[in-house]
Parts: C-alpha cells; structure tokens; sequence
C-alpha cells in the first residue's frame, strides 16, 4: 500500500509548510489526486488519519479532491474529462490525444493559526 509513503510525504511537506509559514497549526489540508496515479483516495485518507496520531497534526482534517482524466485532442482541439483513458477523441475519433490532467498529487492548499 503506497498510500502510506504517501501520507508520510504528505505529513513531512506539512511540516515544512507550517515552519515556513511560521503556523501554530494546521486545521486542513486540501489534496488533489489524480485518477492516474493509481492513489486509492480513501486509503490515503486512512493512512492519513494513522500517519498523523502522536504529531503536531493530530487535529488536522484532510480533504482529497480526486482529479478526473483531462484529455484534448491535437486534430480538433476537443477537451474533455473522461472516466477511463480513451486513446481516441470524443469528439472526432482522433487517435491524436495528449493527456492535460489526471496524474496530480499536490497538497492544493492549507488552513492553519
């Protein structure tokens, strides 16, 4: 379960937030988490919540925005989100496709004191 060494980069990128932040805590984390990563959203969010027992971030809620497939077609311009990785457009059956999104994992903001 990589969730796990996610969640501890996560708890260690927080750290380094708050210091830099000069934060007396953090309340939320607001993740995003794209489809392609292959990161189970609600194992993450389990890892999370067992990561963060005995540290400075005990309190801290985690909410995971999960990232859908964002394809554009380079024949006709089309840009769409869909569900599973299509190697043809929506739009005019192009097989001429470049993936614009889906693979994120970044911390997209933080709540703190």
């Amino acid at each position: 379960m990589h969730e796990m060494s996610v969640a501890r980069s996560l708890i260690k990128s927080l750290e380094e937030i708050k210091d830099k932040e000069g934060l007396l805590r953090i309340t939320e984390v607001r993740v995003k988490v794209g489809i392609l990563t292959g990161v189970e959203p609600s194992l993450l969010e389990k890892a999370f919540y067992y990561i963060k027992r005995g540290t400075s971030f005990e309190d801290t809620n985690i909410i995971i925005e999960i990232e859908g497939i964002r394809v554009k077609c380079i024949n006709c311009g089309y840009e769409c989100i869909v569900k599973a990785y299509n190697y043809a457009c929506p739009s005019c059956g192009s097989p001429e496709i470049s993936l614009e999104g889906g693979d994120s994992l970044i911390i997209e903001s933080v709540k703190g004191l």
